[in-house]
């Protein structure tokens, strides 16, 4: 049964999420790769959410939602299920729940985020009518020095090449 989330149930939340996040660490560990006290981080923001006058915060037994309604559209973020047999039961009554209030609020469309690798959470989504329309592109990074990036250095560079006069310049 689907209830609105309350401040007693971020922890939990958190909880779910972090084990998504392990998850999905696998899929790809440069974008999901739990940062230290991930747990304790998330539930501080997920804390925030739930408050927000703009956000729908709803959970199950089994599953969470946070949704941030952005004018004309609803942003679903932190969605998780305790279990990939919850999707088509949880997942689909929290997504129908936050769709439903969501356009009650004049929301227009909706916008999950989720990983591509992600089968069962991907299922679900299909099944509601969600086609993918983005992906996210990542790759480790490296700082610069404070003289900037270091630029490779051309064959023969620092080295003086004494070219040739130009024809009807003599050596000028």
């Amino acid at each position: 049964m689907v209830r609105a989330m309350a401040a007693r149930d971020v922890e939990w939340a958190a909880l779910v999420m972090d084990q998504r996040r392990q998850a999905y660490a696998r899929y790809s560990p440069v974008f999901w790769r739990p940062a230290q006290d991930a747990r304790g981080l998330h539930a501080r923001f997920l804390a925030r959410q739930v408050a927000a006058p703009r956000s729908i915060a709803l959970c199950t037994d089994d599953g969470f939602l946070i949704a941030e309604l952005r004018g004309p559209e609803v942003l679903v973020d932190d969605f998780a299920v305790t279990g990939d047999d919850r999707w088509p039961a949880d997942g689909a009554a929290l997504l129908a729940s936050a769709c439903g209030q969501a356009a009650t609020a004049g929301a227009r469309t909706a916008r999950v985020v989720t990983a591509a690798a992600d089968a069962p959470k991907v299922a679900l989504l299909v099944s509601a009518g969600q086609a993918p329309v983005s992906r996210w592109w990542v790759t480790p990074v490296t700082p610069v020095t404070p003289a900037g990036p270091a630029r490779p250095r051309r064959p023969g560079a620092g080295h003086r090449v004494r070219r040739p006069p130009r024809p009807g310049t003599a050596g000028v």
